[in-house]
């Protein structure tokens, strides 16, 4: 076997030696298919966050890639009598409140493979195929999640606790310490089910010293006071994702509390049904799906003929729907709430 200063291997047949260095390393501990830590995404495409949801759908086919969304305002106590005052008289309540969706973004990587050198790395062209794109999806998916926090940025409700939407500070742990601090989890647990009047299970993205508060509570015990803090982290049941680019985007050291089903992911997929065609080995129009994150991105396949390589084209068209800050009435005390809340973990 002979090896060239260009780092390209000049034997064109398989050798038992020539070895890759990802077979050495092993599957995900590779360099190329390693995964950055994206909560976000993650997060909102996780089943947690889609159970029991209806996805909003996007028209197939159309250009525009329009939506129209609905929803119904609950009753304010104003509109309650506390005595009969013997009329038929109603309020003028509207039946719902309606918004147009328009997916906007969107994404896409270009490369080419050439067909000679699936030959000399010991595989089949299936399986080059699939080791070529699998090293894609990272990258992809980094940037859709620095386009969603940033769109979440500007984007969070109201938190009632503090009658602002901006980010409200929580001491987790003293610095000199670094013990997890009871306080913290008493009042992201009063805010979310008390303050806020969320409900389910609270979905919690960042890094930093949240990332270094929950992962303490996963073997801690009792702190100075007698407080059992694995046991009130459990109590609170939160689904915490970590996400490095939190800290860039939103702020260092902050994070995201989320009540499920306030934000969803919506994708809109071009070759699908009657737009999703095979042509032999020269050009193919599908679709291929990120084993990590869900996302199901549109593939189109190529072949050069007079340089035989494979053109590859993978893209998607996204973008991101927040629960409408008017979903309650002016004066309902739950006016402004969207579900998505923003916090500082602080130390003392």
């Amino acid at each position: 076997m002979s090896y060239n200063s260009n780092g390209v291997f000049t034997a064109g047949t398989c050798l038992d030696n020539l070895i890759q260095l990802e077979s050495i390393q092993g599957g995900d501990f590779s360099a190329a298919k390693k995964r950055s830590k994206i909560g976000y995404l993650e997060a909102i495409t996780s089943p947690l966050n889609k159970m029991g949801m209806a996805q909003i759908p996007v028209q197939e086919g159309s250009k525009e890639r329009l939506v129209q969304v609905r929803w119904g305002q609950r009753a304010i106590t104003s509109q309650v009598n506390t005595t009969d005052d013997g009329t038929c008289d109603t309020d003028d309540f509207p039946d719902f409140n309606s918004t147009t969706f328009s997916v906007t973004k969107y994404v896409d990587t270009k490369f080419a493979m050439d067909m000679k050198q699936f030959k000399k790395v010991c595989m089949g062209r299936s399986e080059f195929f699939d080791d070529v794109i699998m090293r894609r999806f990272d990258a992809l998916a980094k940037t859709i999640n620095g386009e969603l926090l940033t769109e979440q940025l500007t984007n969070f409700g109201v938190n009632h606790a503090t009658g602002s939407s901006a980010t409200k500070s929580v001491t987790v742990f003293p610095a000199a310490t670094g013990a997890p601090n009871a306080s913290a989890l008493q009042e992201l647990m009063s805010d979310f089910e008390v303050e806020n009047e969320f409900v389910g299970t609270p979905i919690i993205i960042g890094a930093g010293n949240i990332y270094k508060f929950w992962k303490t509570l996963e073997v801690g015990c009792c702190n100075d006071a007698g407080i059992n803090m694995l046991d009130l982290s459990n109590s609170l049941g939160w689904a915490p994702f970590v996400d490095k680019q939190v800290d860039t985007i939103i702020g260092a050291n902050q994070f995201i509390m989320m009540e499920q089903h306030a934000v969803q992911f919506v994708p809109f997929n071009d070759y699908v049904g009657e737009d999703a065609t095979s042509a032999g080995d020269s050009v193919a129009r599908g679709t291929i799906t990120d084993p990590k994150t869900g996302v199901t991105y549109d593939i189109k396949v190529l072949q050069d003929d007079c340089s035989d390589k494979w053109n590859v084209i993978i893209s998607l068209h996204y973008d991101i729907f927040f629960t409408p800050l008017d979903q309650y009435q002016v004066d309902d005390p739950l006016r402004g709430s969207n579900g998505t809340l923003r916090y500082t973990a602080a130390t003392s």
